[in-house]
């Protein structure tokens, strides 16, 4: 039997997905199913909690989650045993993809929204602060467990944590909490990547940055439960879907898939930057040029919008934490994460700030999961943007009252740019107009062109102290034909400095 099957319920934001789920929960309990809901908030897991009781009070599901008595992942397991006679489970995303897999087999899952496959986090360390990290090192820019060690490690990690657990306020670990991390994901077997950067004299450690990559565990369990249906308003082209067809799995529909609807309502979406634009965070967060009171971007594209709205009228804000400084009385700060949150229905309009771009440090961590699936880099690029950019930004503008059936007012939507705008009318909303007048242009596009190797401008650096080619070559792994292409460009830069008519940037040359 193929178990590398996915029940998919796709349908709009806020049209039932989760009710048709829970509607079909006592006749799946009456005919012998135990089942696992997993939700990725804490605000949807209570939802689905109230809803279930209201549908059958005569269910008791049973709830785990952080606010337990004990780990979430423990009393999981527990529950999960045919000795418990537990038959319906609501717990967290979190929880679910930790869990034990042992009696996974009897249980069907139903997992509301797209969960999250990877997580990519780097840390950042001076030479002092790596001293302390003395029971790993360093092999071909992978961190490893010094021989020996493993107890060593698994000690100070246990420390750390009876130390930071509630009720304890003595001191009893010398430990970081980045350090904690690194260890931790030694001891799990993650990859662990350490990338070092140097001062200019291409010698001297500046910094040493940790980067850990982790597969989180769902797929190991879907393809161990007896049934899974995923319910979603995306999925095809998301991260998700990246991995799911990595590791071999296939969609079938589910049986409680709501009816799909239209959405009749009338919405307007405006993009803010001009298709000149490349939407990033270089360009959110940059200073506009044109404001005479110094403002950045994202902080004028507000004041645009606040002209937009009326006197009294809100409008929901979705930022990036570093985007959360550009305010106007009349926005109301919401989590990115906004997922079960249904308490916006009287709002009807939303800003969205959402650039999707992994930085240089994710960009790398991409390259290794592409490299270890043989898959494409740059679909898993793309994927990463669905994921972080249009998804994100669809699940958000939804939580207006978009959502709701029985008010029938004008929704405007702020998205970044055009991308984003003829996304969300290609999916869900697709009598939607789209009004380009508040886009400006705030940074041209660069010219395409390759983007420069990682260790570019390391060598430059390096060649520029005077270090030999050949060992440039040998630091940074660059071959010797681009090393001696950029000691070339110096020296033609070195020659023309006391040339009046030498104009020519390192950059131009490179």
């Amino acid at each position: 039997m193929n178990k590398k099957i996915i029940h998919t319920s796709i349908a709009t934001p806020g049209t039932g997905k989760t009710m048709a789920a829970i509607a079909a929960i006592p006749g799946m309990l009456g005919c012998g199913k135990k089942i696992i809901y997993a939700a990725p908030t804490l605000a949807l897991a209570d939802q689905v909690f109230k809803d279930i009781r209201r549908i059958c009070s005569s269910l008791e599901p049973i709830i785990i989650d952080s606010r337990c008595e004990g780990s979430a992942e423990a009393n999981l397991n527990k529950m999960l045993n045919p000795k418990e006679n537990a038959n319906l489970i609501i717990c967290q995303h979190a929880t679910f993809q930790r869990c034990s897999t042992n009696h996974l087999n009897a249980w069907t899952i139903i997992i509301d929204e797209l969960p999250m496959p990877i997580s990519l986090r780097h840390m950042t360390f001076d030479p002092v602060q790596l001293k302390r990290l003395d029971l790993i090192e360093k092999i071909d820019n992978q961190i490893k467990i010094k021989k020996n060690m493993y107890e060593a490690i698994k000690n100070e990690v246990t420390t750390f944590e009876k130390s930071n657990s509630p009720g304890n306020n003595k001191t009893d670990t010398t430990l970081s909490a980045a350090a904690k991390d690194v260890y931790k994901a030694a001891l799990n077997k993650l990859p662990v990547f350490a990338d070092t950067y140097y001062l200019g004299d291409g010698k001297t450690v500046k910094k040493t940055v940790i980067r850990i990559i982790e597969e989180y565990g769902f797929f190991e369990r879907f393809h161990m439960a007896q049934e899974v249906h995923l319910l979603s308003a995306t999925l095809r082209g998301s991260l998700f879907d990246w991995f799911a067809k990595a590791k071999g799995f296939t969609y079938v529909q589910s049986y409680f898939a709501p009816t799909a609807t239209d959405n009749n309502k009338t919405v307007t979406i405006y993009p803010m930057l001009s298709d000149k634009n490349y939407c990033s965070r270089g360009v959110l967060d940059s200073l506009d040029s044109s404001s005479n009171d110094g403002y950045k971007v994202l902080q004028s594209m507000t004041n645009l919008i606040d002209k937009q709205l009326a006197t009294r009228e809100s409008c929901l804000m979705f930022a990036y934490e570093w985007g959360k400084n550009a305010h106007s009385s009349k926005f109301r700060q919401c989590k990115i994460d906004s997922r079960g949150l249904n308490n916006f229905t009287d709002t009807h309009s939303a800003f969205t700030a959402f650039h999707g771009n992994p930085n240089p440090l994710a960009y790398k961590s991409l390259e290794y999961i592409a490299n270890k699936y043989n898959r494409s880099m740059s679909e898993l690029q793309t994927a990463w943007k669905f994921t972080y950019k249009l998804e994100m930004t669809l699940q958000n503008v939804f939580r207006t009252s978009l959502r709701s059936k029985t008010i029938d007012e004008p929704v405007k939507l702020y998205v970044q740019d055009n991308e984003t705008a003829y996304y969300l009318k290609s999916t869900y909303l697709p009598n939607a107009n789209i009004d380009d007048s508040l886009a400006k242009t705030y940074k041209e596009k660069k010219k395409p062109g390759p983007s420069p190797h990682p260790e570019r401008e390391r060598a430059i650096i390096m060649l520029q102290a005077g270090m030999k080619q050949a060992v440039v070559a040998r630091a940074t792994k660059l071959d010797k034909m681009t090393i001696c292409k950029y000691a070339k460009a110096i020296r033609q830069i070195k020659s023309g400095e006391n040339s009046a008519t030498t104009t020519h940037t390192l950059e131009q040359w490179l």
